[in-house]
């Protein structure tokens, strides 16, 4: 059974992007972490496991030469747009805004999935704040669409409060403001027209939201595609948590559209979903077992957007059931998003001394460990808080100069990068390294 995994790469909301050895390296760890019992289990977890450490083995080499990236953006720098409508979405810790070129000049097209990089300055920072938020719209001409969830304090860290970016977005933003963007980036989606025909498309919470870029440019063809089958998973806790009710059961009443919702934790009545809905209402977590029993087959194109613990359980139970590596994309956010392969030179620095990596200003010196994904990754995994957007080497905005040492990153670049600085979030040290941080 194959089990490599092809990640292409996100955004996503608050987007952390994934290459295809990011997801085979999930794939191993998680499959170390499975147990089995009898001795039928136990054999087929090692032949499992055989499988998947020769996949990252053969992939790895290739994965790091030919650098996983996107489309070239349509413009550089910055781009001013105006907040023409600022809508709450059901989920009330959501709001979608719309946006409309201060230049008036029509918007090109996107790969839907792709996100956007955007520019706050909020009252108190340093400098501006960069953030990236997945599309949620269907390419057009005149306008994007982002919907932005509200950051609370990370759960094991309630000291540092919520999000600034978010909740500036949410309180602050009004129609009329302007906002700086960059162009359309991310490796994550699917064009519409190469599209097979078979597609399923499964969000997480505000994972939705890519997810619904891509529902809505398939729907477009849907007339010149009747034979293309569409399913749209959507997981969250309970009823209130729900995005988008109206789009997904006017997506729902496409022919060979399926659009399912997932509710972990219903509230009462919520499981039944009101009547003539076409939209599916399911109690039960967003896995393996509800997706096989409703799909019934693996094949088609899989699109994965969500946390990171969601991301890792259905990445390796598709895997196992059958999901040809070619046809499973994923993406996850956030510092949970699943971790980054290290560059070759600090996986060789691994045999010999551990390298040390020194934060001057934080007075910190942290052990580096080869598994470790980045810099940031290290940095935050003892508690430093860092000013990062897209976690892929795309916004620039984690760039910290480096005052000793040597670095790598695990891919190239998409910002520019300033002269003696590295882009923590795809930066690995070879050598002892010490940073202005």
């Amino acid at each position: 059974m194959s089990v490599v995994l092809q990640a292409l790469a996100a955004a996503g909301c608050a987007g952390a992007l994934l290459t295809a050895v990011q997801a085979t390296r999930a794939l191993r760890d998680a499959a170390r972490r499975r147990r089995s019992t009898g001795e039928a289990g136990a054999r087929r977890r090692r032949e499992f496991q055989s499988v998947v450490d020769e996949t990252c083995r053969s992939t790895r080499q290739a994965a790091l030469a030919r650098p996983q990236e996107g489309p070239a953006p349509a413009w550089q720098g910055w781009r001013q747009f105006v907040v023409a409508g600022k809508a709450v979405e059901e989920a009330s810790d959501i709001v979608t805004f719309h946006l409309v070129p201060q230049d008036g000049r029509p918007l090109p097209p996107f790969l839907p999935g792709q996100y956007v990089t955007v520019q706050l300055r909020i009252a108190g920072a340093e400098r501006p704040v960069v953030r990236c938020y997945s599309l949620s719209c269907a390419p057009r001409p005149d306008r994007y669409e982002v919907s932005v969830k509200r950051v609370g304090p990370p759960p094991n860290r309630p000291d540092l409060g919520p999000g600034r970016a978010s909740g500036h977005l949410h309180d602050q933003v009004r129609a009329g403001d302007v906002l700086d963007l960059q162009a359309p980036r991310g490796t994550f989606g699917l064009d519409p027209a190469a599209a097979g025909s078979r597609v399923v498309l499964i969000g997480g919470g505000v994972g939705l939201t890519p997810l619904l870029s891509v529902a809505q440019s398939l729907a477009k063809l849907a007339q010149a595609a009747p034979g293309r089958e569409v399913w749209l998973f959507h997981g969250v806790r309970n009823g209130a948590q729900r995005l988008r009710r109206a789009e997904l059961q006017h997506l729902a009443a496409i022919p060979g559209f399926r659009v399912a919702v997932c509710l972990s934790q219903p509230g009462p009545g919520e499981a039944a979903g009101p009547p003539g809905d076409p939209v599916t209402v399911l109690e039960g977590r967003l896995g393996l077992p509800l997706l096989s029993q409703l799909l019934e087959r693996p094949d088609g194109d899989f699109l994965l957007c969500g946390p990171g613990g969601m991301m890792e359980d259905l990445a390796h139970g598709l895997a196992e059931w059958g999901v040809p590596p070619e046809h499973l994309h994923l993406e996850a956010f956030g510092p949970s998003a699943l971790p980054r392969p290290a560059a070759p030179a600090a996986s060789a620095a691994a045999e010999g001394p551990p390298l040390a990596v020194r934060f001057s200003r934080s007075e910190r010196t942290c052990a580096w460990d080869p598994s470790t994904p980045s810099i940031l990754g290290l940095a935050e995994a003892a508690g430093m808080t860092w000013d990062a957007g897209c976690r892929a080497g795309n916004c620039g905005s984690c760039a910290v100069q480096v005052l000793s040492g040597t670095f790598q990153h695990s891919r190239p670049p998409g910002a520019t990068v300033p002269r003696g600085a590295c882009l923590a979030c795809i930066a690995v040290p070879s050598s002892d390294l010490v940073l202005d941080a």
